[in-house]
């Protein structure tokens, strides 16, 4: 059995990368990659005995090989932080440039030394000037069996955590009445990642989007200018905002990233349109829990969009594939542009009534765009946080991208306006606001300021008979569709005091 000592090499990594990402990972996608992977190192093996190795000589190379291409992503993550480390004291834009060179330079030592240390090694084996011995071959399975059986100690811990949990949803929508008018109007649920208040804008980025916020208004948008979102982070504010209620919040960090994509998709505001006839319209984002929805009836994505499983994007990310992410779908940028012409097609093409979701990771870091809509930097889905570097410290990356979102959202809205038959029912929302650490902060206490500078976030509303009466200046995104529902369907829900829940981004 030592001569196929490599297996648990091979078993070891994807079940670590299974076990530290169930949260947004599928245990399918997992058992696809490691049957891929297993044949994949099982033809080396045997690829290697034809090459007159010995069995014992090929397995040890396997188990080299193997162990080297699945430590390269985190190896180059390492230098690369410590480079981030070494150039933390310098401008940021030439910082940025600085991290940008080097990952090449990165990518071609890593691949040098590999490579070197691989050649090296088959040729010792080769001409015998290195012997391999039963004892390393049981020395090597030994290390890689007790991580393997650390590894499924952990991965069974997270198992029976997330056994234990059972999503408190659709409480709300199963006692509702569902005699209301046959056609309700179209709704368009709009997020804007990370877009924060005007007014925050102003003062904070000395930038005005009077440019923005007077064409909503003389097209009849309702404009809160003191509303804040009721969480810090995109997972908490949406699953809370689309099923209509605050969050019983979990420390455990898997079983939160869970729980929250499983409320986005399988969320409140959906089963309710649903039980009235809506079509569900998905427009898919570049953020895995908004990248699809399994409930949709019509989902929208970029035709040429290649890594969509979440479990294949981060084992690719880990390991030596991450050398061709330039080859994994298309730039971040051209998935946003296309969601954004694609929003007034729906109008006209979709059949009413409909409830359509686009979450646009906009202008929410990376960067991609200037305030002209000039890609700055191709960057796909595998590599799309890995480009950021103090993301909120980037005024002008921030400002540039929140000027061209904002003339593309509008752009939208009059494209969505002129394709529908009726007038429908708009929201344009942020999940929450910026992180800028910003000069007078020391003046505000602590939670002051996180509801100032995080909290604060852009939120418009169109209905089509312009009856605002319900809405007021600072409405929260949980009350939202609370008063959307009771506007257009004459239900009773309760509105919820507007209250924060700051969490730390550390």
């Amino acid at each position: 059995m030592l001569r196929y000592s490599f297996l648990p090499a091979v078993l070891y990594p994807v079940l670590f990368l299974y076990t530290y990402n169930i949260g947004q990972s599928s245990l399918s996608s997992a058992l696809k990659i490691l049957l891929l992977c297993l044949i994949l190192f099982s033809g080396l093996f045997i690829l290697l005995k034809k090459m007159r190795y010995t069995a014992d000589a090929a397995s040890l190379i396997v188990t080299i090989i193997a162990t080297l291409l699945f430590s390269y992503g985190h190896i180059y993550t390492c230098l690369r932080n410590l480079a981030r480390h070494w150039i933390a004291l310098l401008d940021l834009s030439l910082k940025n440039k600085i991290l940008s060179g080097t990952e090449t330079f990165f990518h071609i030592i890593l691949c040098t030394v590999f490579i070197g240390m691989i050649i090296f090694i088959c040729r010792s084996l080769r001409r015998g000037k290195v012997t391999v011995t039963k004892k390393t071959l049981s020395a090597l399975s030994a290390i890689f069996i007790s991580l393997i059986l650390l590894t499924g100690f952990n991965l069974l811990k997270s198992v029976k955590i997330y056994a234990g949990f059972k999503p408190q949803i659709h409480s709300l929508t199963d006692s509702i009445s569902r005699d209301t008018p046959q056609l309700g109007p179209d709704i368009y649920y709009i997020i804007l990642d990370g877009f924060t208040r005007p007014d925050v804008m102003k003062n904070l980025y000395k930038t005005d989007l009077e440019d923005f916020i007077d064409p909503l208004r003389e097209m009849g948008f309702y404009i809160a200018d003191k509303s804040h979102s009721n969480y810090s982070e995109t997972i908490l504010s949406l699953s809370s905002s689309l099923n209509m209620n605050y969050l019983d919040l979990f420390e455990d960090p898997v079983l939160k990233y869970k729980r929250n994509t499983e409320m986005i998709r399988n969320n409140e505001v959906i089963r309710f349109l649903k039980q009235r006839g809506y079509q569900y319209v998905h427009v898919s984002s570049v953020w895995s829990p908004t990248l699809t929805n399994p409930n949709s009836d019509i989902e929208v994505s970029y035709p040429k969009w290649v890594v969509s499983d979440e479990f294949f994007r981060t084992f690719f990310s880990t390991t030596w594939l991450r050398i061709f992410d330039f080859l994994m779908g298309a730039g971040v940028a051209k998935v946003h542009l296309y969601n954004f012409a694609q929003l007034e097609k729906i109008a006209e093409s979709s059949s009413s009534p409909k409830f359509v979701f686009a979450h646009f990771v906009l202008p929410h870091s990376p960067y991609v765009f200037d305030r002209n809509g000039k890609i700055k930097s191709e960057i796909n889905m595998v590599n799309i946080w890995e480009k950021e570097n103090n993301i909120w410290n980037d005024a002008e990356g921030y400002r540039d991208q929140v000027l061209f979102t904002s003339k593309m959202t509008l752009l939208s809205i009059i494209g969505i306006l002129q394709n529908s038959k009726n007038p429908p029912v708009i929201i344009i929302q942020g999940d929450h606001g910026t992180n800028l650490v910003y000069s007078d902060s020391e003046k505000l206490p602590f939670r002051d300021k996180a509801i100032y500078v995080r909290h604060a976030i852009l939120n418009a509303y169109l209905f089509p008979d312009q009856n605002y009466s319900e809405l007021y200046p600072d409405i929260s995104p949980v009350n939202s569709f609370r008063i959307i529902f009771n506007h257009f369907f004459g239900t009773d829900f309760e509105i919820l005091p507007d209250t924060v829940h700051y969490t730390s981004l550390d």
